[in-house]
């Protein structure tokens, strides 16, 4: 297979979601009409988020290790389905010179699929920028509630009431971890660093995502929780390394309160 047979197959993708959307706007709407569209809409979705998916990792300088795992996850998981699984293995199998050219066309398909979707759609930013945008305020307002509800007994000692009003939850290093992640992206894309693995091992070892004062109070599940969340942090980074300028507006936009309180 070549970057050619990929980039044909999207296009069959790409066609068949234009014949659904004409098919539905044209004509009498129906059920059958509408679940056809949707099915084709996701479809499209699904191929154009595997190959810029597959940029992502292919700028970052994943392994083929790194690579397997990050498929394979997101396919435990449910993020993915059959579409995307084939179109990233199909785009990881390349050979080098291939990758160069198919990562050569997924720059200008996704700057001109934003072009065309911003103001008419809300399809590319839910595949890049959405998800990252609630994963944020899901965890902090997990913080919020728990902050909300701390009760403290008659004859809590003064010692536990410090603790659990200074306890670092896995939310709250979730949370960091993403705010963290995207700072560091955008100072990079500012500063035009070449971003590969190790810089972004870097970039994570030197994230305060344990505030150092609070350090004695950290829980267990927070403690796991960090000591696994390099591959979370190197995905958001990766992501928003590589968005359009666009994108990046309207996730700085969503975002300023958190980014610049941390």
């Amino acid at each position: 297979m070549t970057h050619k047979d990929i980039i044909k197959q999207v296009k069959i993708y790409e066609q068949a979601y234009k014949n659904a959307s004409l098919s539905y706007n044209r004509h009498n709407p129906t059920k059958e009409k509408e679940i056809i569209l949707d099915k084709a809409r996701k479809e499209r979705e699904s191929v154009l988020s595997a190959l810029f998916d597959f940029e992502v990792i292919y700028k970052s300088n994943y392994t083929n290790k790194d690579i397997n795992e990050y498929i394979n996850e997101k396919f435990d998981i449910g993020q993915v389905d059959n579409e995307y699984v084939l179109t990233f293995t199909a785009s990881s199998t390349l050979s080098k010179e291939e990758k160069e050219k198919l990562v050569r066309y997924i720059d200008k398909k996704r700057q001109k699929y934003s072009k065309e979707e911003q103001g008419s759609s809300e399809d590319y930013d839910d595949m890049r920028i959405q998800p990252i945008i609630n994963r944020v305020y899901d965890s902090f307002e997990k913080i919020k509630q728990r902050k909300n509800t701390i009760y403290f007994y008659v004859g809590t000692s003064k010692q536990e009431a410090i603790r659990q009003e200074n306890l670092v939850t896995k939310e709250e290093i979730e949370y960091r971890t993403l705010i963290s992640a995207i700072n560091a992206a955008l100072q990079a894309r500012e500063k035009s660093v070449v971003v590969n693995n190790d810089t972004i091992l870097q970039s994570f070892n030197s994230a305060q995502i344990i505030p150092e004062e609070r350090k004695q109070y950290v829980d267990n599940d927070a403690i796991e929780l960090y000591n696994n969340s390099f591959d979370s942090y190197k995905e958001t980074f990766s992501t928003v390394y590589v968005m359009v300028r666009p994108s990046i507006v309207k996730l700085h936009n969503a975002l300023k309160e958190h980014l610049n309180n941390n």
